[in-house]
């Protein structure tokens, strides 16, 4: 008996806290969706939670073997700071010529990297974001990993006790202020170099107070090929495009509050015609009820005045 008892102790104060359930950060499962669609589809659900939730490390990462992909994967801590969910940015290259009519992933072939640096700088063919989140600690951060196979870690931006940092409502105005600035400049060949890059220099300039780690290998950063690509545009002007971006999500969430109050009155007005309608139902029903029962007293008294008629005229003969 007090094996079994102190079995159950160990049980339960070893059991991880449950995770937090905030739209967008920690899910059930595991989703990827484009930066806008985590915005207004997810994040916008639940922004109370979300607001507090900040991150904590940013990884610019480098595929292996040939790929030389690049792509970041942001750490989100909850707001109890007890759980992370991990958010892997990446791009979906879009390819558009007489030969290749897809939308494909990276990592990209050398074939169609060398079909899209052959085009005129004219011709522009911008990448569409895409995001993955998965909680950390769950079967699904193995997938993530496996589906990128090998890769280096270039450099790690992580941030100070008491430092500012950005909330992930924060970061998502962030991506989508990178994916418009990157609409003024041709990526063709180098989208995801310039994108992860361009965004890791928004976060040290924008959010001070934040260190960066180079790793072994960060001068492969923006080589493809063996070729270092240039990456232009940098950050000028992405300040005012990031404070455009937050007042568009105050929009949004205004929008979405203005929404969520009309549907509040609606189910209210709903609710109150359906107590009026109960009401006047139980109202009618009482009078159904009484004229029931008067129309049965009227049929009693004249069946009684019957009787009394009838013992009246028997009394007579």
């Amino acid at each position: 008996m007090d094996t079994m008892f102190f079995r159950k102790l160990y049980r339960d104060f070893t059991k991880p806290p449950p995770r937090p359930s905030i739209s967008g950060l920690f899910e059930e499962f595991y989703f990827s969706c484009s930066v806008s669609i985590w915005y207004k589809s997810y994040l916008v659900r639940d922004l109370a939670q979300v607001s507090q939730c900040f991150v904590d490390k940013v990884l610019h990462c480098k595929c292996r073997a040939g790929n030389e992909h690049e792509f970041l994967v942001f750490e989100i801590l909850s707001s109890a700071r007890d759980c992370t969910s991990f958010v892997v940015l990446t791009d979906i290259l879009r390819v558009s010529s007489n030969q290749f009519k897809s939308v494909i992933s990276h990592p990209v072939s050398l074939k169609i990297y060398s079909e899209i640096l052959s085009r005129r700088s004219d011709d522009r063919h911008p990448a569409l974001d895409r995001l993955e989140v998965v909680v950390k600690g769950t079967y699904n951060e193995l997938d993530i990993i496996d589906k990128w196979g090998k890769y280096d870690i270039l450099r790690t931006l992580t941030y100070a006790p008491g430092s500012m940092r950005l909330s992930a409502d924060q970061l998502c105005a962030l991506l989508e202020a990178v994916k418009t600035h990157g609409n003024d400049i041709n990526l063709d060949g180098i989208q995801c170099s310039w994108y992860a890059n361009t965004i890791f220099l928004a976060l040290q300039d924008i959010f001070l107070g934040c260190t960066v780690v180079s790793g072994r290998k960060e001068k492969k950063k923006g080589m493809h090929k063996g070729v270092k690509v240039s990456i232009e545009g940098g950050i000028n002007g992405l300040r005012q495009k990031y404070s455009q971006q937050i007042e568009n999500h105050y929009a949004c969430r205004r929008q979405c509050e203005i929404e969520i109050e009309r549907t509040r009155h609606e189910t209210e007005r709903l609710r109150r015609i359906r107590e009026i309608t109960d009401e006047r139902g139980k109202v009618l029903a009482k009078l159904r009820e009484g004229k029931r029962r008067v129309d049965f007293n009227m049929r009693m008294q004249h069946f009684v005045g019957s009787l009394d008629a009838t013992r009246e005229a028997i009394q007579r003969e």
